[in-house]
Parts: structure tokens; sequence; C-alpha cells
């Protein structure tokens, strides 16, 4: 059993290390500007689920959403497990740890807080099928998993990406989606005043500026 257990470690270091070498290759070339939530590291604070803390200069990857952070030396680093945090203040924003998502804390209301997630998405390199058609293969997915399913993808930016600002629910520490469905039911008193503002008002569920807006009459 050991020998087996050797064996396959042996087998996913190498996994591991391209995985790595393929996030840093892909953040270098998309620079800091698009790679981080924030424009700069700042000083934060962060949270861990067992009640301890850290502080220091940090920031957001969108690429793999990953808390990074500034070692004594300068050097940037990524947080060992982000699963154990769950939540950060950094500069005057505050993020919840959702999944595998950091959200920033846009609006909040007496037990409802609404939240924004930036992700960054890639499209594979088109591949032309039969007839001229291209391949499914072109659907756009989280550029954050480069191991998927035993599959390694290495990653061509010139196929495209695109950064995506996603309005999300959070209530008791659940996560729910940013939908007419949601929100009737984390507002069940309001929706009279929800079906009124729909009608009125030409609402996008996956823009930030109209998710706020909602929100704001919600509350």
């Amino acid at each position: 059993m050991k020998k087996i257990l050797v064996s396959s470690l042996l087998l996913i270091l190498p996994v591991l290390a391209f995985a790595q070498n393929e996030l840093a290759r892909i953040e270098r070339e998309l620079g800091d500007s698009v790679v981080y939530v924030l424009p700069a590291f700042q000083k934060g604070k962060v949270i861990f689920k067992n009640g301890e803390f850290a502080t220091g200069d940090l920031n957001i990857s969108i690429v793999d959403q990953s808390l990074r952070f500034k070692d004594e030396g300068g050097q940037i680093l990524s947080v060992d497990d982000n699963s154990s945090v769950d939540r950060v203040t950094i500069g005057p924003m505050l993020f919840l740890h959702l999944g595998k998502d950091y959200a920033g804390v846009v609006d909040s209301g007496e037990e409802v807080i609404l939240c924004l997630v930036r992700k960054l998405e890639f499209k594979r390199d088109e591949k032309t099928g039969a007839f001229g058609m291209k391949s499914e293969t072109t659907n756009i997915t989280r550029i954050g998993s480069m191991y998927d399913n035993g599959n390694i993808y290495d990653i061509n930016l010139e196929a495209g990406y695109k950064i995506r600002e996603i309005p999300v629910l959070v209530r008791k520490g659940r996560q729910f989606a940013f939908n007419r469905k949601s929100l009737e039911k984390l507002f069940p008193d309001k929706k009279a005043v929800l079906a009124e503002y729909l009608q009125s008002n030409n609402v996008d569920f996956e823009s930030a500026q109209d998710a706020a807006a909602l929100f704001s009459v919600l509350k």
C-alpha cells in the first residue's frame, strides 16, 4: 500500500508543477491589472474559519480565485489552503469566501448581503470539425481549472478571454443566485415592491449596476 501511495504521488507532483507553471505563465501574460481584484496590494486582515487571523499586504487573484500576500521580501505568494479562509478585509473592502470564490460585499440589509464575484473566463482554441463547423469545445470555461477531470488545458490567451462580475446574494452564510426567484424568497414581504420595480425597469440580473439599484430598493 505504501509503495502504491508513493507511486501515485510521483505521478501527481509533475502534474501539479505543470499546472503551477501554466498558471504563472498566464498571469505574466495577462498583467496585474487583469489578474487582481484590486489595482494594488493593500494592508488587510484574513479571518480563518477556526477563528485565527493574519495581517499583511493582500490581494485576490481572479485567475484561480486565490488569496495572495506579499512576504517580507516583497515576493507574492498564495495562501496554502484557501478553503480555510472565512473572510478577508483588504483596505476598505470586505470579501466573503463562498465555496471556491471570493465575493466582495457591495451592500447589505438586515439579513441579506449583496456581493459581487469577479471571474476570469477564457475560450479554448476553436477546432474546425466536419463540414467546416466549429467544435463545441469553444465553450467558455473558468480559467482557474488548470487540472480538470484529468485534463490539463494549455491555455492560449489569443483565443480570447473576458472578465465577468457576477452578483450573488448571501444569507446566513448561504449563497443564492441573483434572480427574481431568490429575491422573492429572501424578501417575502417585498414581493409587490419587486414586481412593480421589475415592471417599471428593464433589469439585467447579471449587471452589477442593475443588481445594486434593485437591492437598494428591497433591503
